[in-house]
């Protein structure tokens, strides 16, 4: 009878850890991340906006046992000390430009110093650190050397496959706004189009400012920039171009490359 009703408690006892899953902005890796974690456990998103949601954070790392805080910025950092002052486990996600500091080119958010103190911190006290590419394990390393476990971005090659005959089309994909004009390599991808002009060549990538005028004022006629395009339409301009170009002087992972690469272009 006593060993029945240890059965029975522990039965009772096992239940899903419940996540909560911090975000500043949604992205198609995290809806798929969100779709696999919630597989295996009780999981609730957290939209973070700014200091005005601090409470609302508080009350839901309250009521969950982890924490996940995609991009180690602003809200990881408090995300990790609320954590700690209420004995909660904390998990923080380097995805890219949040543990890059590239003075040269403006570009990473540790470049302040401020910024780089708060990064620092949830590199340093989180549970756990997960990276998403060795390069980026690198930059995290120089703000806290401990251990971080490295999680490759994953993509379906059931959808991103070659199709059909390959085109003289030679595309590029990325946001287009003041910061991306130089680390993405936008620049260059223009300005490379003279030298083959006959062949097309395609910037895909929502027009955030007025970068876009810039590069049609120096760009060649065979140079087309199409704003954002929907993923299933992407999706068919990787399956006809023959050159895909990422000449980005940094990226945190480079999924736009890897969905091209499954698709077969050069």
């Amino acid at each position: 009878m006593k060993g029945e009703f240890t059965i029975w408690k522990g039965m009772c006892m096992v239940k899903k850890p419940k996540i909560l899953f911090i975000y500043t902005s949604m992205h198609t890796t995290f809806e798929n991340d969100l779709e696999i974690l919630q597989r295996h456990y009780d999981v609730e998103k957290f939209g973070y906006s700014g200091k005005g949601d601090i409470f609302r954070l508080f009350r839901a790392i309250l009521r969950t046992d982890i924490n996940m805080s995609r991009f180690v910025l602003g809200h990881a950092k408090l995300a990790v000390l609320i954590s700690k002052l209420l004995g909660k486990k904390s998990i923080v996600v380097a995805e890219g430009w949040d543990v890059v500091s590239m003075p040269e080119i403006q570009y990473g958010y540790v470049i302040s110093k401020k910024r780089r103190r708060q990064t620092r911190f949830a590199v340093k006290h989180a549970n756990a650190v997960i990276v998403v590419s060795e390069a980026l394990e690198k930059d995290a390393k120089k703000l806290a050397d401990r251990d971080m476990t490295l999680i490759y971005h994953g993509l379906d090659s059931e959808r991103f496959k070659p199709k059909g005959e390959k085109e003289n089309l030679v595309i590029t994909v990325g946001l287009v706004r003041r910061d991306t004009y130089h680390r993405k390599g936008l620049k260059t991808f223009v300005n490379s189009a003279r030298y083959l002009p006959d062949t097309e060549f395609l910037l895909i990538g929502k027009h955030h400012d007025d970068t876009v005028d810039e590069l049609r004022k120096n760009g060649t006629p065979n140079v087309k920039y199409l704003g954002y395009v929907p993923d299933d339409e992407l999706r068919e301009y990787y399956q006809r171009a023959r050159v895909y170009v990422q000449v980005s002087a940094h990226e945190g992972f480079g999924i736009s490359l890897a969905e091209a690469m499954l698709c077969e272009c050069v």
